[in-house]
């Protein structure tokens, strides 16, 4: 058996370990209570925030295409994003569509070297911004945090769920590094040569920079105001500590898509300031809704295009 399908199994197993651990202490009464009583629009709101994400999205893939000369029309951005998230679903956070958006405009612009390069740069860029934006709200309500920490939370929970974690990061990333270590220093060369060309175009590096600021202030923003709706009981920023550190912990590429980090993180964070764990794991979903939708519209998207490519090809055979 090869290595990525063991590492993919592996993911599942865990996954599923951590939502069992959070389903045990989740009273599924109050949940359901919990759905029953969001308000109807609810499901309307997580497509809005989807689209306003991707929205964002678009120009900004467009400016790391320009950089190399690249043209791509916001229409085929759109439909490679939403195709993206769909293949990208089965894949690290870390990695994400990345690869299907390699592999599709490599191929389109026939340079892998460059596209590549341009993704890289764009994803090293994100997590720069969204490493410093989290640090500035650990700065600013730190403290303020640290003083809404409930004595009586669950810390048992808390404290396996840390210690396993930490453990399945340290060992999945040894894991994964050693599967693609090869492939990653051969490209290397090519991708440290091209970064050398772009580095002074400062215009649209500065660009890339603003869009990804844009980005995750839309993404986090958007969780926010869906958590005060369903009547999360925390400040603005305490609330958006607690996001922008689950999707932190997201990253860590240890389950399929974070399934089963967000629901524990969400959970342990939020029992730490009090909020009820049925609340908690609720924004969980909704938070993964947003994602999910994501996936749903590109997997549909390749069905369809599956579809008309076959209707042709047998229109054209039976000519």
């Amino acid at each position: 058996m090869k290595r990525r399908y063991i590492i993919t199994y592996l993911k599942i197993i865990i996954g599923l370990t951590l939502i069992t651990i959070i389903l045990l202490r989740v009273d599924f009464i109050s949940l359901k209570n919990e759905f029953h009583s969001l308000p109807f629009y609810i499901p309307l709101l997580l497509v809005i925030q989807l689209f306003l994400q991707v929205s964002v999205n678009v120009p900004l893939k467009k400016t790391v295409f320009a950089i190399f000369n690249f043209k791509a029309s916001p229409s085929i951005l759109y439909k490679k994003i939403f195709q993206a998230s769909f293949y990208g679903f089965f894949l690290p956070a870390t990695i994400g569509g990345d690869a299907y958006n390699a592999y599709y405009f490599g191929k389109k612009f026939n340079n892998y070297p460059k596209v590549i390069s341009g993704l890289l740069l764009n994803k090293i860029i994100g997590i720069t911004v969204f490493f410093i934006l989290t640090m500035l709200v650990i700065v600013i309500n730190g403290v303020d945090f640290l003083t809404k920490i409930k004595v009586d939370f669950d810390i048992n929970l808390a404290s396996w769920l840390i210690i396993l974690l930490a453990f399945l990061f340290v060992s999945m990333t040894i894991f994964i590094w050693r599967l693609w270590y090869k492939k990653f220093t051969a490209y290397w060369k090519k991708i440290k040569a091209i970064f050398s060309e772009i580095k002074n175009d400062k215009r649209r590096l500065t660009m890339l920079v603003v869009y990804s600021i844009l980005f995750y202030l839309v993404s986090i923003c958007g969780r926010v105001f869906i958590g005060k709706i369903i009547g999360i009981d925390l400040s603005i920023l305490n609330l958006t500590f607690v996001i922008m550190l689950v999707n932190l912990i997201i990253l860590l590429p240890i389950t399929v898509s974070g399934i089963g980090v967000r629901e524990a993180g969400f959970v342990t964070l939020l029992s730490v300031l009090g909020i009820d764990n049925s609340k908690a794991l609720t924004l969980s979903i909704l938070d993964f809704g947003i994602q999910i939708s994501s996936v749903l519209i590109g997997g549909l998207i390749i069905l369809c295009d599956f579809i008309i490519n076959r209707k042709s090809r047998d229109s054209g055979s039976i000519q």
